[in-house]
């Protein structure tokens, strides 16, 4: 079995130096080095290539990145390889396994994105569980698509949908999905009590279990072939807060996209927000709103649907990125939008 490892920098491929997290260009083979020694010999049937198409701090991913890894990562995909593993930091880590999940779309080999919490040499570090669990879904054929392997402080470490991950919570390095849509996940044999009651030695190594409650929707028939030509996308992205004020400025902007409340609502008696959404209709500037599922709505969000494209279901992560190809697509904005691609659509038990 061969998997290609693709070093990007972030956290997973820093040092800490005078107080500063930093990427050092000798680190991210660090990771490989602790995996080898974790499995104290010679890995039997796998064998690891290793690429660096840039190296870089996540917080400062642009498009221009964003297109030289999905690049990296389509290159590679034409290639031999069992499974594609992508090193990144954890700030846009969400953004990074989106686009390369539209790219890829969810038939490919397997691409994981793994990232650390902390520098390697942290006993806190997350980083070496994560790459460990990205290489056994791999070699055990788990799934095809693009992934993320991330430890929660639960110490399981989640199997995600690249397109179905959520943003980060303030101050916090823990990875969800949304509506807990999580792919599968790895506990630790130790972790399960009764083992040795039931004469099962704890070996300490991960156990893989599926999520049955992951809803799976076919994919439709559309992959994105445009990667982003710029740094910034011209999107518009708004997000919800008492007070806030709207602007009608839209130079420069190719769209908008209005983040609404946990609840999936958004202040409908904020002054200047119908003539906001007006100026945006008569400008030709599309206008989505996401965070809303399918249940019912509030009546305060009477009147967005009229006046924008509502994305239920969806992740906001996924919602940008997705927007974001689509404006470069060329094709059907409206269109393409709705479409279910890379599994990122959801649905709930109750709904």
């Amino acid at each position: 079995m061969k998997i290609l490892v693709v070093f990007t920098g972030g956290t997973i491929g820093s040092v800490v130096e005078e107080g500063y997290i930093s990427p050092d260009s000798r680190k991210p083979f660090k990771l490989m080095e602790c995996y080898h020694e974790q499995k104290a010999g010679p890995i039997q049937g796998i064998t690891f290539d290793t690429c660096v198409p840039y190296t870089l701090l996540s917080e400062n991913l642009t498009g221009e990145y964003l297109a030289k890894l999905g690049a990296c990562v389509r290159e590679n995909l034409r290639k031999d390889y069992d499974g594609i593993i992508v090193a990144h930091g954890t700030d846009t880590l969400q953004y990074a396994a989106a686009m390369v999940g539209y790219l890829t779309g969810s038939a490919s080999i397997p691409v994981m994105f793994v990232s650390s919490n902390y520098v390697l040499e942290d006993e806190r570090a997350n980083g070496l569980d994560n790459f460990a669990c990205a290489v056994e879904f791999i070699t055990e054929r788990r799934g095809r698509g693009t992934f993320v392997s991330y430890r929660n402080q639960d110490n399981v470490v989640y199997i995600h949908r690249a397109a179905r991950v959520l943003p980060h919570l303030p101050y916090s390095d823990e990875v969800y999905s949304i509506g807990d849509q999580y792919y599968g996940k790895y506990v630790k044999n130790a972790s399960q009590p009764g083992l040795l009651e039931k004469g099962i030695p704890e070996t300490g190594e991960w156990i893989y279990k599926e999520n049955v409650e992951y809803h799976f929707l076919e994919d439709a028939d559309f992959s994105f072939e445009q990667l982003p030509r710029q740094w910034n996308s011209g999107i518009l992205r708004i997000f919800p807060y008492p007070g806030m004020e709207y602007s009608v400025i839209f130079e420069h902007v190719r769209a908008v996209m209005l983040e609404t409340y946990h609840s999936g609502t958004l202040c409908s008696i904020t002054p200047g927000i119908w003539t906001f959404l007006e100026s945006a209709k008569q400008q030709k500037v599309p206008v989505y709103v996401t965070g809303v599922n399918t249940e019912a709505d509030y009546a305060s969000f009477q009147g967005f649907e009229r006046n924008g494209k509502v994305l239920r279901n969806l992740s906001p992560v996924a919602a940008y990125v997705k927007l974001w190809l689509a404006l470069e697509s060329g094709e059907d904005v409206a269109r393409v939008m709705e479409m279910n691609l890379a599994e990122d659509f959801f649905t709930l038990h109750n709904l």
